[in-house]
This record gives structure tokens, C-alpha cells and sequence, in this order.
């Protein structure tokens, strides 16, 4: 068996009361900028693209007359939308959105470049626009209203008692 001498047992000593000095400072730092950290997280944005931004020598290759469908697919992509009726109006959409918290979203940046086809399928007009041109929306709360008997769940459970089987008490049987 060995036996710990006195130095061995002050130095031992020792060297456990400065872990616990170290771990003492660690956690009071820790402690210190746990909360800076979680308020340097929640005032700093987190900033999201949508879509793909084309870029100006890109769109500057793409002129009236000059090019159909398939080539401006080729230089620029598939669109990000196209027209409604018709393939007439091709529509390349990015957006840059910083979201602060959940419900503070804003849109910083918005590219929409718009592509008008003839009906040969040739560029017509190529247009860019972003947030200048953009409109607020407000969407309505109301509901179309339906036309006849607005009935609860229960009275429609209720009236649905006995009709189960009508139709075959009224054909004749064979």
C-alpha cells in the first residue's frame, strides 16, 4: 500500500480549491453572458433570399427580337412564374426578407423581372422592376355568406335521425 504524505495531501488539497476557484469564475462569467448572448440572438436579424436574383449582365443578354423561349430558359432559367392565360409573360421573382422575431418580417430587397412573348414565342419586352412598384394588399376578413338553412352540428345530428333508411321503405319490394 502507499501511503499520501502530508505534501501530498496539501497539494492535493490545493489543487482542488483552485478547480473550485476556476469553476466558481467560469460560472459566474457564464452566468454574466448567458443573457447578453440571448438578447445579441434576439436583436440580430436572420436574413432570407427567396428565389434566384438575376443578375444585370445576365438580363442585358436578353433583347427584343432577338431571342424565344427556349434560349431565354437556357440564359436566364425556368421561371419563377409564368402568365395566367397563355404563356405569354414569363416572371423571374426574388425577394431579400429580415425576420427579427416571428412576426416581424419585413421585405428588404425585391427583383421581379418580367418577360413578354409574342405569339411566334420572340422577346416582346423585357421589364425590372422591385419595391417601388409593389402594392400592399389587405385582405378581407368576411365570409361569403351561403344561401339557405345555416344549421349547428347538433341540429344537424338530430335531423338526421330516421332518414336513414326511407329510401327503401318507399320502392316496392320484390
Amino acid at each position: 500500500m502507499h501511503e499520501i504524505s502530508d505534501t501530498g495531501r496539501q497539494m492535493a488539497r490545493v489543487s482542488l480549491s483552485l478547480g473550485r476557484l476556476l469553476a466558481r469564475l467560469c460560472s459566474r462569467r457564464l452566468a454574466a453572458l448567458l443573457p447578453a448572448a440571448l438578447l445579441a440572438a434576439c436583436t440580430s436579424p436572420q436574413i432570407d433570399t427567396h428565389g434566384e436574383q438575376v443578375e444585370a449582365d445576365r438580363l442585358a443578354l436578353i433583347r427584343p427580337g432577338a431571342q424565344d423561349r427556349d434560349e431565354v430558359a437556357r440564359l436566364l432559367g425556368s421561371p419563377s412564374s409564368t402568365s395566367v392565360f397563355g404563356d405569354e409573360q414569363w416572371y423571374y421573382i426574388s425577394d431579400v426578407v429580415e425576420t427579427r422575431s416571428i412576426f416581424d418580417r419585413k421585405v428588404t430587397e425585391r427583383q421581379v423581372v418580367t418577360i413578354r412573348f409574342d405569339p411566334q414565342g420572340m422577346v416582346r419586352e423585357v421589364d425590372m422592376f422591385g419595391l417601388d412598384r409593389g402594392r400592399e394588399v389587405e385582405l378581407v376578413e368576411r365570409e361569403t355568406p351561403s344561401f339557405g338553412e345555416s344549421q349547428s352540428f347538433f341540429n344537424q345530428l338530430v335531423g338526421n335521425l330516421g332518414r336513414f333508411n326511407r329510401e327503401q321503405e318507399q320502392q316496392p319490394r320484390r
